[in-house]
């Protein structure tokens, strides 16, 4: 995951969209909001059209976080799953929503199977 780390310092709180192909080939990424506010009001929409621009058949989404953190918001929650609904329906998916601790970016934190994030 050495493309996650390589954002530049001082843009803390941001959500980034990867794209990969059927084969987890790595094909593009999109900066989908700057700030907090931002990724409350973003649309699932919006992260929809930019994986069919990219030609994408997975999304992998990077939340970078100021403060530690050992979880999403509910907003965020339901943000991601409305995002993964509406993806499946043009057989594209989600495969995971990731959280980078900033400014060192030391903290990795994944969506599990059990639907919880964690450590990894």
């Amino acid at each position: 995951m050495t493309f996650v780390r390589a954002f530049p310092n001082g843009h803390a709180d941001y959500l980034r969209a990867f794209f990969v192909d059927d084969e987890c080939n790595y094909i593009s990424s999109v900066l989908l909001a700057g700030s907090n506010r931002e990724i409350i009001e973003l649309g699932a929409k919006k992260v929809l059209e930019a994986a069919v621009v990219a030609g994408a058949t997975g999304i992998i989404l990077a939340r970078g976080v100021s403060p530690l953190t050992t979880g999403l918001s509910p907003e965020e929650r339901n943000k991601a799953n409305e995002v993964s609904c509406l993806v499946k329906l043009v057989d594209i998916f989600l495969l995971d929503y990731i959280i980078v601790d900033q400014p060192e970016a030391k903290g990795l934190y994944s969506l599990d199977s059990r639907d919880r994030y964690e450590r990894s």
